[in-house]
This record gives structure tokens, sequence and C-alpha cells, in this order.
């Protein structure tokens, strides 16, 4: 069984998401690898305060593009300037056709697959995982 690295194990992960289902669907899927889960914020003001108010720099961030329907998006460039890793898992992609993001998954997803790739985000955010790892060359 998968277990995550002890790197990830302290990781603070904050859900950002306006869909209950959604947020308590992944946080249960952490809190079965003993990870803590603050959260979820309604929209991104909330989301901020919380940063700003908080002591530390959390871990990592998922977030799900419910409430990011602008084109600029300024979420994703915020929080790569104070380097917290994060992923963007979209719940309703017909919502937000015109923002200009990639999302990382699109519903449906399975929680394990979310919690890996996070957990590979912040690994590569501590330079433990190269950031631009070379294509497979065929045998």
């Amino acid at each position: 069984m998968w277990a995550p690295q002890p790197f990830f194990q302290n990781a603070t992960i904050l859900l950002a998401t306006q869909q209950s289902f959604c947020a308590s669907y992944l946080a249960q899927a952490f809190s079965m690898f003993g990870l803590q889960t603050d959260g979820p914020f309604a929209d991104e003001a909330e989301l901020r305060a919380w940063l700003d108010a908080s002591p530390f720099a959390p871990a990592a961030i998922i977030f799900a593009a419910d409430w990011l329907g602008t084109p600029e998006a300024p979420l994703p460039p915020w929080l790569a300037q104070r380097n917290i890793p994060h992923l963007l898992v979209e719940n309703a992609p017909w919502q937000n056709a015109g923002a200009g993001l990639q999302p990382a998954f699109i519903w449906p997803y399975a929680a394990f697959q979310v919690v890996e790739a996070l957990q590979n985000a912040v690994a590569r955010s501590m330079g433990l995982l190269d950031p631009f790892p070379a294509e497979r060359q065929p045998d």
C-alpha cells in the first residue's frame, strides 16, 4: 500500500473549493494517510486571509477551480511566488472554459491520484525531484 514519504507526512493541505462533496472526499483521503487538512475555503479572499495570518507557510495547497472563473485567475501565480506547491483540481470544467488554467485532474478522479501528485509537487518544490524529468526513451 502507498504511504506518504517522510517529508510529506507533516504537510498541511489547504482545501479551497465550494463543493463540499469534493472537499470532504479529498480531506478523507488525506486523513487516511495521517495528513492534516485546513479548509475548505469558500473563496479566494478567505484563503489569502488565512495564509496572511498563518504563522507558517503551508506545505501544499489543493484547490478546485470552482471560484477561479475569471480569466485573470491571480491565485496560481500568487502561490508560485510564495513557493507553495499546488494542484488545480477541476470539478466542473464546463463552468470554467474561459479561465485559461490547465487542471491537473478533472472530475471524476481518484483521491489517491491527487494525494500522490501533490506529494510529487511538494518534492519538486523541495528539490527532491527533478522539475523537468527527461522523457523516457523507448527500449
